[in-house]
């Protein structure tokens, strides 16, 4: 067997940027309709393991240059 297929998926990210004078503030958002894809699965005898994508995550980066 070559492989197991996992299914399709869609994902949304954004972000946005300003910089004011020394200061940079940016907003961003990962995964903004909240997919539950299946990245990668191993299966074995003990256990079956999946890597699933990570939940809708929005935040904030502020940054000072100096």
């Amino acid at each position: 067997e070559a492989g197991t297929r996992m299914g399709d998926y869609n994902t949304l990210n954004m972000g946005a940027g300003v910089h004011l004078g020394d200061v940079n503030l940016s907003v961003f958002g990962r995964n903004l309709t909240n997919s539950e894809g299946v990245t990668s699965s191993a299966d074995n005898y003990i256990n079956d393991r999946r890597a699933v994508l990570r939940p809708r995550t929005v935040g904030v980066q502020i940054g000072y240059e100096f």
